[in-house]
């Protein structure tokens, strides 16, 4: 009779020590078999605080919309000044950074001149829908078009639908790799590089501080770097 009632309770126990994580970011930061760096990632420190984790990729908005809400438990990487400058007050920080990431410019015109946000003007512009720190940076434009995902972008491009498309450098790489995009480029210096973090919706703030613990204690055992030279490391040398 003891072990049909605690079967339950230790199932109950361990789906409470479990963590649902979205993230907006595909290949290779988050992939369909979990194997992206962010998952990896997420494994390794919640696994040194007792914790499970899956994650998922939604679409950028959603992802953070199931987070505040709380139906998912959190959701990154995204900016540190997210829960500051938007209105996502149940999203609190876990304080140790995930990656530093280049947002860059692709373009196919040899003769188009990017180097600040100021030299879009006059152009076709395409971004990820619920990048916010793109959507902020672009609200001058006059053409400014907004899909799903990087692969989407890319498309655009490829056949002469858009004249730039702006996303994170891995994962544009990553997917103009997958899509056989050619004779584009990747104007330099990135428009933005900004350090990305971890949120937690509030009813993890204590776990917040654990997983930021745990982060730390990664990177100074080398297990992030080996994590990162893995799964990042490849596409770092394409820069």
């Amino acid at each position: 009779m003891f072990s049909l009632l605690a079967a339950p309770m230790a199932l109950a126990s361990d789906e409470e020590r479990k963590l649902y994580l979205s993230t907006a970011f595909g290949p290779p930061i988050s992939t369909a078999d979990n194997r992206g760096f962010f998952d990896r990632l997420m494994q390794q420190a919640c696994a040194r605080i007792g914790y499970q984790v899956a994650t998922d990729q939604p679409q950028a908005e959603r992802a953070l919309m199931l987070a505040n809400s709380g139906v998912n438990d959190g959701d990154g990487p995204r900016v540190e000044s997210l829960d500051n400058l938007w209105s996502y007050p149940n999203l609190v920080r876990v304080e140790e950074p995930l990656l530093d990431i280049d947002f860059v410019a692709f373009t196919c015109d040899p003769g188009l001149v990017v180097n600040d946000w100021k030299s879009l003007s006059g152009h076709n512009v395409a971004i990820v829908t619920g990048w916010k720190i793109l959507e902020r940076r672009l609200t001058y434009l006059s053409s400014l078009v907004k899909v799903k995902d990087v692969e989407h972008l890319l498309r655009l491009l490829k056949y002469g639908r858009t004249d730039v498309a702006i996303m994170d450098r891995y994962s544009g790489l990553d997917a103009a790799g997958r899509i056989g995009l050619e004779h584009c480029r990747i104007a330099d210096p990135p428009l933005d590089s900004r350090t990305m973090y971890l949120y937690l919706n509030i009813r993890h703030v204590e776990v917040a501080g654990k997983l930021a613990e745990a982060l730390r204690a990664m990177k100074q055992d080398g297990t992030y770097q080996h994590i990162f030279q893995e799964v990042l490391g490849h596409v770092d040398a394409q820069n």
